[in-house]
């Protein structure tokens, strides 16, 4: 009856450390699990890290873009003002090209109307003399 409680105690705890055997192989396939979900969260920062980076590096260059942007509009503005202000000065040239053509062409309708008047007075006088020779 001794050997019997020895095989049933040495059974017994046969049977549980198969139980244990078999908890701790449990254990160690969910801790390689967990070592798994731990290198993938990791990468995953470490990704996620990388495009903050990425995203900074961008969000600077598009602060320079948007700085050169705001540049260029205010030249453009500056270039409008002075394209405006030169299509002003060209019309304010071509009314005194206009002013100064009038002028000259009645500067010269002055003198040919003073020649006309003088050719008339000579033809007159001219006229005279010939009746005066008749």
């Amino acid at each position: 009856e001794a050997k019997n409680e020895w095989e049933r105690k040495a059974k017994n705890l046969s049977n549980w450390n198969q139980q244990l055997l078999d908890e701790n192989r449990l254990l160690v396939d969910e801790n390689e699990n967990l070592i798994k979900d731990v290198e993938s969260a990791k990468a995953k920062a470490a990704a996620v890290d990388e495009q903050k980076f990425e995203n900074a590096e961008l969000n600077q260059k598009l602060e320079i873009i948007t700085k050169e942007k705001e540049e260029i509009e205010n030249e453009n503005r500056e270039l409008q003002l002075t394209i405006s202000s030169a299509k002003d000065r060209e019309s304010d040239f071509q009314k005194l090209i206009e002013e100064t053509k009038t002028k000259e062409r009645q500067e010269v309708l002055s003198e040919v109307e003073d020649k006309l008047t003088a050719a008339r007075n000579a033809n007159a006088q001219l006229e005279e003399e010939v009746i005066n020779l008749d």
